[in-house]
């Protein structure tokens, strides 16, 4: 349903939360789709807190180089901090994240669990 894709921190990624997974302890984690067009770049963010990502559709290519496609889990500990690009020549992204609190922060910007309007 396109329209429970909401805007994200970035005019050009959307975002569709999922909610009530099992053996997540809500309060501690946002669970949900994040989408962004081919040719974009994820800005850099640092990890606050744990994250596991998935794609389901497309790949981004890591600041160092890694790609990271369908299927393939990528984790970030704490504390890590890194950007991402989305092939131009390929589908826009889309991919499923787990990310724990406290959450990510991009510039001043904190986005995690409990964030109003999140």
């Amino acid at each position: 349903d396109a329209t429970r894709w909401e805007p994200g921190p970035a005019p050009f990624i959307s975002l569709f939360h999922l909610e009530g997974l099992i053996g997540l302890a809500s309060a501690d984690v946002i669970a949900g789709f994040i989408k962004l067009p081919a040719g974009s770049t994820f800005p850099t963010h640092t990890h606050l807190g744990p994250e596991l990502v998935m794609p389901v559709q497309g790949s981004y290519v890591d600041e160092d180089g890694t790609v990271v496609g369908v299927g393939q889990v990528d984790e970030r500990a704490p504390g890590t901090s890194h950007y991402f690009t989305v092939p131009a020549d390929g589908p826009d992204l889309v991919y499923l994240a787990l990310v724990w609190a406290p959450g990510v922060q991009i510039g001043d910007l904190i986005l995690g669990p409990g964030t109003p309007d999140l």
